[in-house]
């Protein structure tokens, strides 16, 4: 929401349109921004179950670092890593 607020009415009505178009969303009867949350909200909880069932290392950040170069770097150490034991030939 903090985005749409920031970017603004157009950026939100675009926004919405384009998930009021989305066969998920038509499907479920889902419209307007509470329809877009309830979509994200919805994808959010599929990322979680895939994730749940994912048999490789994970990169979590906790509490995600607020600024991009934190993250930037947090995701170079864990791509520099030894690959775990299994994975090495």
């Amino acid at each position: 929401m903090d985005i749409m607020r920031v970017r603004g009415t157009a950026w939100e009505n675009y926004v919405v349109d384009a998930f009021n178009h989305y066969p998920f969303s038509k499907t479920r009867g889902l419209s307007g921004i509470d329809g877009v949350l309830k979509v994200i909200e919805q994808y959010s909880m599929l990322m979680e179950r895939l994730l749940a069932s994912w048999r490789f290392d994970v990169l979590t950040l906790p509490a995600r670092p607020a600024s991009y170069p934190e993250r930037t770097e947090a995701f170079m150490r864990w791509l520099a890593a030894p690959a775990p034991e299994f994975l090495r030939a």
